[in-house]
């Protein structure tokens, strides 16, 4: 079993603290606009629906600066320092989530402090996990992280009554992360070899010599890289930034078709907090099962079956819509399912290319670039669901059918375009894209 090699454990625990903060950012993630509308606080009668919506949307935006400061940071700071300041962003946001509170102004800080963590720790994690990772084990490891963090959405679904207790659960996981990270979060090889510091026994530590290529070898294409001008308009590049957006177009198509607009449906019975509960159930099952089968199978026919599933169940969800035109009972089979093809597929493939794809140098740039673009999605969506909020009726019977088109496509486009990168070192992927 690989859980039980030396070598692999070494890599988990090494990115425990990530996954720690991952939680922490699920946690803080899943808060959004659902709780805001559903929510008996008294400061939402005094404020007006655009202050409401900053809420969810202001964890969007910091999360925004705090991929570019530690993408920026991440080839020229230790990484213990960058999830330190991480933790702290995050043990201050968690306290004030958890101090139960009619005053805007300290939900919305807390909202901004909790994203500004999540875009440091979510980024660089994916770039640090990627290069500690073995070839054989690196999907997997990026998918176990990615486990973390739709397990704390999860959890904030099932305690999304009580804000005390997901407070404090994030707040105790962060101050956790620290003393691990000190301890066994050392720095990746990679960022002691650009930075002309000892790096053999840090090699030896994460892959134990049995690359493909030697240690000489990998050294040396470092040491190229670094000899390059940095290239931020590179083709390999602004191809590898095409393939990202696109999955993440499938991911958020769905996720604004189901997360967001169509359970408004639920938002006026007694069935909204049961689905909520069993959709991120299934989302999390999902995001498991990817774990087990991730190294067997080819991502492009992963990502690709997930969205050519999700568009014929969008399909038949609109269908159903447009023939009985009755919203509450609507069976809950569309969402559950869905859910299970969203962490099987659509989302962490995403997250997989964006730690693979871009090349060395320059990877930093394009993570925080595409994660900056996934937020502005995202805030565009969030308003668009706002533009509901206060008439709940309003269910546009299309919206179905304009996503399911658009999903479709991303998974063609992920068919044909994806290659193979299993059993690969990261500069033999990047050589792999070159051609």
């Amino acid at each position: 079993m690989f859980l039980f090699q030396n070598l692999y454990l070494r890599q988990l625990i090494a990115i425990i603290p990530a996954g720690l903060i991952a939680i922490c950012c699920g946690i803080q993630l899943a808060y959004g606009i659902f709780n805001t509308t559903l929510s008996q606080s008294g400061w939402m009668f005094d404020y007006s629906l655009a202050a409401i919506a900053m809420v969810p949307i202001a964890f969007h935006i910091a999360s925004i600066f705090g991929s570019f400061l530690g993408c920026f940071l991440y080839y020229k700071t230790d990484i213990f320092w960058i999830h330190f300041t991480s933790s702290i962003f995050m043990i201050i946001g968690s306290i004030l989530f958890a101090i139960p509170s009619n005053f805007f102004y300290i939900i919305l800080t807390s909202r901004i402090l909790t994203g500004f963590s999540f875009g440091i720790t979510f980024n660089t994690a994916l770039i640090y996990i990627s290069e500690i990772s073995s070839p054989s084990n690196r999907a997997r490891n990026l998918c176990i992280f990615n486990f973390n963090l739709v397990l704390g959405m999860f959890l904030q679904t099932c305690l999304q009554r009580f804000q005390l207790i997901a407070g404090t659960i994030s707040l105790g996981l962060a101050i956790a992360s620290l003393p691990i990270a000190y301890y066994k979060m050392p720095p990746s090889y990679v960022f002691l070899i650009l930075n002309s510091r000892d790096s053999h026994d840090s090699f030896l530590y994460f892959q134990n010599n049995k690359m493909n290529s030697s240690y000489e070898d990998f050294k040396v294409s470092i040491m190229t890289e670094t000899t390059k001008k940095l290239n931020l308009k590179s083709t390999q590049n602004i191809r590898s930034l095409g393939m990202v957006l696109m999955a993440a177009i499938g991911y958020f198509a769905v996720f604004n078709a189901f997360h967001n607009h169509l359970r408004l449906v639920f938002m006026k019975s007694y069935l909204m907090e049961f689905t909520e509960m069993s959709a991120m159930g299934c989302q999390l099952i999902g995001s498991f099962m990817i774990i087990l089968v991730i190294e067997e199978l080819h991502k492009k026919w992963i990502f690709s079956s997930s969205a050519f599933m999700g568009a014929i169940i969008l399909s038949g969800f609109g269908s159903i819509l447009i023939l009985i035109n009755f919203y509450y009972f609507i069976p809950a089979i569309f969402f559950l399912t869905f859910e299970f093809f969203i962490g099987f597929g659509l989302n962490a493939i995403c997250h997989i290319l964006k730690a693979e794809l871009f090349t060395l140098r320059e990877k930093p740039f394009f993570v925080a670039l595409s994660c900056m673009i996934q937020e502005l999605l995202q805030i565009a969506a969030l308003i668009v669901v706002y533009s509901y909020g206060l008439s709940l009726g309003s269910n546009p019977l299309y919206w179905p059918f304009l996503f399911a088109p658009t999903v479709f496509v991303t998974g063609i486009f992920i068919m044909l375009y994806l290659k193979d990168t299993r059993m690969l070192s990261l500069m033999e992927v990047n050589k792999l894209y070159e051609k």
